[in-house]
């Protein structure tokens, strides 16, 4: 049986490379997915020179590639943007390896003081870069 249909199959991630961490011995080992065969996982667990079949979903862990990771959150503040004049207004936006793009989740207060209290705790603030839209007054990650 193939990787494909082991995917559909069993609703698993599993891929050629794939790193997973299997937990069924005394402790957890790393390992990467080599190929499939007969429904099972061809694995070869770090430091060893064989793959072993492994049940896809028996005690495997498969771990986040860099596709999988959650999108970065970035919020930027704008003064007097054209959709709310004479305001400040926070909009966070996700960026996702080359792609960016706004939310619908806005902040928007008659001061700067104010749209930061409404940011969520815990961020870092970014100053504005000479090359930013005039608008922009600073971001927060």
């Amino acid at each position: 049986m193939s990787m494909e249909y082991i995917r559909n199959y069993y609703k698993v991630p599993a891929r050629h490379g794939r790193r997973v961490r299997y937990c069924g011995g005394r402790e957890a080992r790393l390992g990467t997915i080599v190929s499939a065969s007969g429904g099972h996982l061809n694995i070869r667990l770090d430091g060893q020179r064989h793959t072993l079949p492994y049940h896809p979903t028996w005690k495997l862990e498969y771990l986040p590639d860099q596709g999988d990771q959650a999108p970065l959150s970035m919020w930027v503040i704008t003064e007097n943007p054209t959709d709310c004049p004479g305001q400040f207004v926070a909009r966070q936006w996700l960026i996702d390896g080359q792609e960016q793009a706004a939310t619908t989740n806005v902040r928007v207060a008659n001061t700067l003081e104010a749209v930061r209290e409404m940011l969520p705790p815990f961020l870092t603030q970014i100053p504005r870069d000479a090359s930013d839209d005039r608008v922009i007054v600073e971001s927060w990650i």
